[in-house]
């Protein structure tokens, strides 16, 4: 049991640093781990606490830096935006008081979702092309300038459906990267970040905490709309957020979509999510999920905890000169595209922060810019 225990903690340290590091994806982790001579106990363990860790703490970087990956791709504009408000500390607790809640309803639905994803899934894959289509032409009508965001949503949208057809490593990063970090790095105007307060949460985000639990739940049942990032600005059509609101439901969605996916793994044999995918390599989900949740509920609990107490450390990063900062942002991105996905990864990476930067001077909402994994679902359904 003492060593469970070891490999429990190992995996969260492990998810602490990928989630602190963009590039260092779990779904790269875990399949390195299902590689290593271990007991399938151990694997399943080092995993579950991998993501655990890595899902908490991403929303550092997203939030601070900019940084995004595809489960936080949508929360670095409010995040960013409440940094220089000061309030980047009530934008990280958010996240971690989301998550904790999402993490517990979630898990309270668990054997609803594994009767109801047969039933729903059977139904709702006849409509999805039609669903999409209008979900994308209200998205773009609701625009400052509907006439410029049709060019980025379509621009985005066909790079997007080409770049996931190349072999590389990790085609998010360095398409997400350029898109939101360095778009937003190549237009930066040197202004003063102001101290990041203590702020109290606002207990009325838990509505948005269980409507994105739900909303990750629904990311399931989708061919190709696995991502968190895909479902919150779908959703945001509909529903208008307010920039703490916004978080509150992201960081839901990961969560949610997460312990949803065990469900529908066992349930119609459909893994939207990675890491989920490579547990499936090694357990049976079915039989083990009750273990599996508990290790992952843990684990939310003990890196939420950490980040609260560490709050005040990490809110010190919005007070970095940015100018020197995203000199060496830019060669880190670089850098960190050309080892994980090389030559080919850096080409994509210019071309998506190209699209980035003309984006911002066009003065066209950034979350056009999901048009990259939109467009590749339409084309994919039909």
């Amino acid at each position: 049991m003492f060593d469970l225990f070891l490999f429990f903690i190992f995996g969260l340290i492990l998810g602490i640093t990928s989630g602190l590091i963009p590039g260092l994806h779990p779904n790269l982790i875990s399949t390195i781990l299902i590689l290593q001579n271990l007991e399938y106990e151990h694997k399943t363990i080092l995993i579950v606490s991998v993501y655990a860790g890595h899902i908490v703490f991403s929303y550092i970087p997203a939030i601070f830096f900019g940084i995004p990956d595809e489960q936080t791709v949508v929360s670095v504009l409010p995040g960013q935006r409440m940094v220089r408000e000061g309030k980047g500390m009530a934008a990280l607790k958010t996240t971690i008081v989301s998550s904790l809640i999402a993490s517990i309803v979630a898990f309270l639905l668990i054997p609803f979702a594994l009767q109801f994803y047969p039933i729903a899934y059977s139904f709702i894959k006849h409509y999805l092309t039609p669903i999409l289509l209008i979900i994308s032409i209200v998205m773009i009508i609701r625009t400052k300038n509907p006439v410029y965001s049709l060019l980025i949503f379509l621009t985005s949208g066909f790079f997007g459906a080409y770049v996931l057809k190349i072999q590389m490593q990790d085609v998010f990063f360095p398409l997400f990267s350029g898109f939101f970090a360095m778009g937003a790095i190549l237009n930066y105007q040197k202004s003063k970040i102001p101290k990041q307060d203590e702020q109290h949460i606002d207990f009325g985000i838990v509505k948005y905490a269980l409507f994105g639990t739900f909303l990750g739940g629904f990311a399931n049942l989708i061919p190709a709309i696995s991502s968190p990032a895909q479902v919150a600005v779908l959703a945001s059509v509909f529903i208008s957020f307010e920039t703490i609101a916004y978080l509150a439901t992201i960081s839901a969605i990961n969560v949610g979509q997460f312990v949803f996916a065990l469900a529908s793994s066992a349930s119609i044999e459909k893994a939207r999510h990675g890491v989920i995918v490579n547990l499936g390599q090694i357990t049976n989900i079915g039989q083990n999920m009750q273990t599996i949740l508990i290790y992952f509920l843990i684990g939310i609990a003990i890196t939420s905890i950490l980040i609260y107490f560490l709050r005040k450390r990490i809110s010190l990063f919005a007070n970095i000169n940015f100018v020197q900062f995203n000199k060496l942002l830019a060669f880190y991105l670089l850098l960190a595209v050309f080892l994980i996905n090389g030559f080919v990864g850096v080409t994509v990476f210019i071309i998506s922060s190209l699209i980035g930067y003309i984006t911002v001077k066009m003065n066209v909402e950034r979350t056009i810019m999901m048009g990259a994994i939109i467009v590749p679902t339409i084309m994919l359904l039909n």
